[in-house]
This record gives structure tokens, sequence and C-alpha cells, in this order.
């Protein structure tokens, strides 16, 4: 039987948040997340093992609050209440907790079909966590302006010269084996890898030779 644990109000000065904790994220995705709690409140996420004091999980969401509530560490003026789950874990079980509450391969993963009739139905909201940049990876059919996917080749373009800038020669020697195609929608990426039969690594890499070979092969079809 799965028990259901605590929940309980403490202040935040009773954390220590786990200095192991191998999580990180991006500005721009630290961003979403505050919005999103700005909006909606703290929709749990915080679990707090009472053995050691540390926080389990929650790392990012904390960090947020502490911005909100202004908090300084040793500071009781500053100090504010926080609604956690409570757990009793030993370290070396509170370490495993850690990594599987941030393990994506032990979560689960869309359904492509339902996601996409999903944000149809609430007009392809960025509110939901994809940029409309990203909605180009995850999504077939996400209708983009013309604007709006001039600015996303100029991102792409913006991401190019930063990489270039701070490798120097080694990305400049790489950069020479390699062009980035931008599609307007998952869809046109399908196309091209469908009549082509384009093997990708990772989705999104191939090898420029066999690409090349494709190309010419059909290209000489045309022909016949």
């Amino acid at each position: 039987m799965i028990k259901q644990l605590e929940s309980i109000k403490i202040k935040r000065s009773q954390i220590k948040l786990a200095g192991y904790n191998p999580r990180k994220i991006t500005a721009e995705n630290k961003k979403k997340l505050e919005k999103n709690m700005e909006q909606y409140g703290l929709m749990g996420g915080l679990v707090w093992n009472e053995t050691t004091g540390n926080l389990v999980s929650g790392h990012q969401r904390i960090s947020i609050l502490d911005k909100q509530n202004k908090y300084k560490k040793g500071d009781k003026k500053t100090d504010y209440d926080v609604l956690v789950t409570k757990v009793n874990l030993t370290l070396e079980q509170e370490k495993e907790q850690n990594i599987f509450f941030n393990n994506a391969l032990a979560q689960g993963i869309f359904d492509d079909a339902k996601l996409e009739k999903l944000m149809k139905e609430i007009k392809f909201s960025e509110k939901t966590g994809f940029s409309k940049k990203e909605q180009i990876s995850y999504l077939h059919n996400t209708e983009l302006t013309e604007d709006e996917y001039r600015k996303i080749c100029e991102q792409v373009a913006e991401t190019t010269q930063s990489i270039q800038q701070m490798h120097t020669d080694r990305v400049k020697e790489v950069d020479a084996n390699y062009v980035v195609l931008v599609f307007k929608n998952r869809g046109d990426k399908q196309t091209l890898i469908d009549n082509l039969g384009i093997q990708l690594d990772d989705g999104r890499f191939c090898n420029a030779h066999d690409f090349l070979e494709q190309l010419y092969e059909e290209y000489q079809k045309g022909l016949g």
C-alpha cells in the first residue's frame, strides 16, 4: 500500500539546500517557472528530509520563493513559512530520491497526437512552457507567422555567433563542416526526411555524406 506523506509548514531557515544537487536550469526556463508560480502559486514540488534538513526536491522553486521574499540566510526578518512534504530518509536514500525526482528517464513522455490536439485547443499557449521556438521541435503543425519564423531564425544565428566567439579557432574548424536547417514546422522537416529516407541520430543529426548520396539518388531518379 502506498502511504501518503505529511505536508507541514516550516520556516525557510530550517531548510538546507543540497549542495550535491546535480540539477540545473537555464535562465530562460527559470523565467518560465517564475511566471507560472506568480500566476498560479506554488503547486507542490518541495520535498524536505527531516533527518538531514536537506531539500530533496524543489531547489529551483525555493530559489524563486527566496527571491520573492528577499530571503537572507541568518536574517530572521526575512525568514518565511514554507509548505513542504516531509520525509524521513537516510542520506543515501535522500540522494537516490534527489536523482529520481529529476530523472527524465523515470518520467512519462508526451503522446504527440494528444499533445498536438490539446495544444490546438488552447491556441498553442506559451503558458504550457513551450515557447514558439520549442513548439517547432515538438509539434507537427504549429502555425507561425512570418515574423515569428524570422525571429527564430535570427535567434539561431545569434546563438551560432555566440558559440563562435566563445570557442574561436576550434569552433571555426568545426563550423566549417556543418550547416543548420530551420523548418517552419515539424511537418516540413518530416517531409524531407521521408522523401530522402534520411536516418537521423537523436532526431536531429545526420551524416552529411549519406545526405548527399540520398539527394544525388533522388536527383538521378528525377532525370530518369
